[in-house]
């Protein structure tokens, strides 16, 4: 998490793309990556099992899961 933490959220979807797939292969456990914005949308999306996404700006704020993450 400390990785993820520090990476980029300015750069282009392009380069914080290839952060992602760097961190990906620095730790084999995660499957998937997401970069959501200030409002809960997500800007990026990098995966070992389903595509990757840009700026698809699906919105995380309904999803059980992220509301639970987000009030813990």
């Amino acid at each position: 998490m400390g990785v993820a933490s520090r990476l980029q959220a300015s750069g282009t979807g392009g380069e914080q793309r290839f952060d992602f797939l760097w961190l990906l292969r620095q730790a084999p456990s995660i499957m998937e990556l997401s970069y959501l914005d200030s409002s809960d949308r997500e800007q990026l999306r990098v995966s070992r099992l389903s595509r990757d996404g840009i700026r698809s700006r699906r919105d995380y704020w309904g999803e059980p899961t992220f509301r639970e993450a987000m009030a813990a």
